[in-house]
């Protein structure tokens, strides 16, 4: 989510906050969840301290701004890190609940919705078509409608009934959010009918009829223009059908075989044993959008929580990423959230599909240990040649920017250029590719690092189930590094 958006499948440059230190056995004991004192940074290993940055995401209570405006305080139920440094075996770091009814803590390999993690994959399928000459970047989608029928004509038949939206539209345009088209997430219509049925399928020339029914917000590729817009990847996912002639779902799933990410799926839903997925209560007396219908009235869970401390997170519309403010809350949310609390949450799971909102924008299900190898190989030139990985690093601005840093969106990636000092105290010049998701229930982040030693060339994926939460992105990726640099 973003300031004043609401992102279902994804997180344009989200907001962030950082994590304390706390003992994991704390989390692991019981439901109450009682955080104590951690020895400083410098007497801990590294492991002991990349664990401490799990810990704190769940162990600390952040209040902040909400989905729909107002003050919130958000108690993340459990979280799961990855981090995959050069020349050393990917560790991954869990902590809290995969499901708070049961008790059941969170294990290396829990399988959850990534939202948006699923961009990045899309892209790489389409410029795989790419690499092989079937189709050129810079096509623009109504020549590729025309040119390519394998899949029985579904695209060129969108296309020929949005035609004024999509004229002049590319591919790279779709794939680096510079088309000026709508999100289809944020037509009121579309929010009645997922309301209406959230787990019935969706195709994804019926999303994107959503997305194309409004004017288009400028003109493909003005310069300094972007919009995230998650019709975009929709219609990528329908070129794939249409040049192949095979499913989109089959396609992804070969990029899973290829990559050996064996606890990835899509668009399958999530079975017994899986993480659950939480959102607090919607509140009361707000004019609510109609596409959170399926979550009202839902059973509250409510436990004894004891947070290790309360912090506050910057409500700044420019602030994004690394630059988010985070402090210890003032003295009249320290009295309100410090203690122990009975904080209300309502399990999501089974409620909706991903595939009934997400689709190729944000269906995908996976492990922060397969993200982090999907992020290992492709900067490393395994899954595609480094030709197609320039291309897809290829970048645009996309305004604003908080100070110290320089947002852009590449094909299926977002970038953060960070000027020294701007993530961290004595931070060094940084460039972060990454890509942020969130669904309902849960949110997912993943990022590789270009800097200098110990920063540069590492991995970091993270997921939570909390959605909206203003944990689990680059907040968890500052405090990774600050306990990298030890």
């Amino acid at each position: 989510m973003s300031r004043g958006k609401l992102e279902l499948v994804g997180r344009p440059f989200a907001h962030a906050a950082t994590g304390v230190v706390v003992v994991r056995r704390a989390v692991a004991a019981g439901l109450v969840l009682v955080a104590v004192a951690s020895p400083p940074v410098g007497a801990a290993t590294l492991d002991e301290r990349l664990q401490a940055v799990a810990d704190g995401v769940v162990s600390n209570v952040f209040v902040g701004a909400g989905l729909f405006g107002g003050q919130q305080a958000f108690y993340v139920p459990g979280t799961a890190l990855t981090v995959d440094l050069p020349g050393r075996r990917p560790r991954t770091y869990v902590a809290g609940r995969a499901d708070l009814r049961s008790g059941r803590v969170v294990r290396p390999g829990d399988r959850q919705p990534i939202g948006s993690g699923t961009k990045p994959m899309t892209a790489l399928v389409v410029l795989g078509l790419v690499r092989r000459g079937r189709i050129d970047v810079d096509d623009r989608l109504t020549d590729v409608a025309a040119a390519h029928r394998r899949d029985g004509g579904r695209l060129a038949r969108l296309v020929a009934a949005h035609r004024s939206r999509l004229r002049g539209i590319t591919l790279r345009q779709l794939l680096n959010m510079s088309s000026g088209l709508r999100d289809y997430d944020d037509d009121p219509r579309f929010g009645r009918v997922f309301a209406r049925s959230p787990r019935a399928p969706r195709s994804m020339a019926r999303l994107a009829a959503f997305g194309l029914a409004r004017p288009r917000l400028f003109r493909p590729g003005a310069p300094r223009r972007t919009y995230y817009s998650n019709t975009n990847y929709v219609l990528a996912g329908m070129v794939v059908e249409a040049v192949t002639g095979r499913s989109f779902a089959s396609r992804l799933r070969a990029l899973f075989r290829r990559a050996g990410m064996g606890g990835s799926s899509y668009p399958l839903g999530l079975g017994p044993g899986e993480v659950r997925g939480y959102q607090p209560p919607y509140a009361g007396g707000q004019r609510l959008p109609a596409v959170v219908g399926p979550f009202l009235g839902l059973p509250d869970l409510s436990f004894s929580v004891t947070p290790r401390a309360v912090l506050s997170v910057s409500t700044s519309p420019l602030a994004s990423g690394p630059t988010v403010r985070v402090r210890p809350a003032t003295p009249d949310l320290q009295a309100r959230y410090g203690g122990t609390q009975r904080p209300v949450w309502q399990d999501v799971s089974g409620i909706y599909r991903p595939a009934a909102i997400g689709s190729a924008a944000g269906a995908a299900v996976s492990t922060t240990g397969d993200l982090a190898r999907f992020w290992r190989l492709l900067f490393r030139g395994r899954l595609v040649d480094r030709a197609t990985l320039r291309l897809m690093r290829s970048s645009v601005p996309a305004p604003p920017n908080p100070p110290g840093v320089r947002n852009y969106f590449a094909l299926g990636l977002q970038r953060q250029d960070v000027a020294p000092g701007a993530f961290f105290s004595g931070s060094p010049r940084l460039r972060i590719w990454m890509k942020l998701g969130d669904i309902f229930g849960y949110t997912s982040a993943s990022c590789y690092m270009e800097g200098p030693r110990p920063y540069g060339g590492v991995v970091v994926t993270n997921v939570t189930n909390l959605f909206p939460s203003p944990v689990g992105d680059l907040g968890v990726l500052r405090d990774t590094l600050r306990a990298l640099r030890g």
